[in-house]
């Protein structure tokens, strides 16, 4: 594992390092700046909806190594259940097998069980053998597909999850 990275959320200061990144790494997401500057400087639309990023930075270089994106929903209701998605994540092809990945996910799961979060889930390239791996041993499980979802290069998206905390029973009616 790479001890000198550290994980810390993303700053307006990093857009410039992650929009780079997400245009060197073809699998990832073409994001606009605007799209990117949003993440990190929109101002919660409410409890409902909002996003959590962090970043994987050099100590040394202070060079940007990997970021996730978390897209968190808490559904309505009396329960109030916090659900999250993996929006991006993101790792340099030349730190990748290095433990970037781990500990970029490793930051995301923390911060959904301190929310008490009941889901997170994320939609991986079927060919990203690497991603699958991570996400498997870390106890995801996949729960189905969607042919053609990605382009450039072409590819189908496994659906993967896992589950925080356990649903509660519906209670039996009358």
């Amino acid at each position: 594992m790479t001890s000198t990275v550290q994980i810390r959320p993303m700053q307006r200061g990093d857009l410039p390092s992650v929009l780079a990144l997400t245009h060197s790494v073809p699998e990832a997401p073409w994001w606009s700046e605007a799209h990117v500057e949003e993440i990190v400087t929109a101002e919660p639309d409410s409890a409902i909806r909002f996003r959590r990023a962090w970043v994987a930075m050099q100590t040394t270089n202070q060079s940007v190594h990997g970021f996730i994106v978390l897209h968190a929903l808490r559904l309505p209701g009396p329960l109030a259940e916090l659900e999250c998605e993996i929006e991006s994540i993101v790792v340099h092809p030349e730190f990748r097998e290095q433990g970037v990945g781990k500990q970029l996910l490793a930051t995301a799961l923390a911060w959904c069980r301190e929310q008490q979060a009941s889901l997170l889930s994320l939609e991986v390239r079927s060919r990203n053998v690497l991603a699958i791996r991570l996400y498997l041993r870390s106890g995801f499980v996949a729960t189905g597909t969607r042919p053609g979802y990605y382009d450039s290069p072409d590819d189908d998206a496994l659906q993967m999850e896992l589950r925080l905390k356990q649903a509660l029973p519906i209670p039996a009616g009358k």
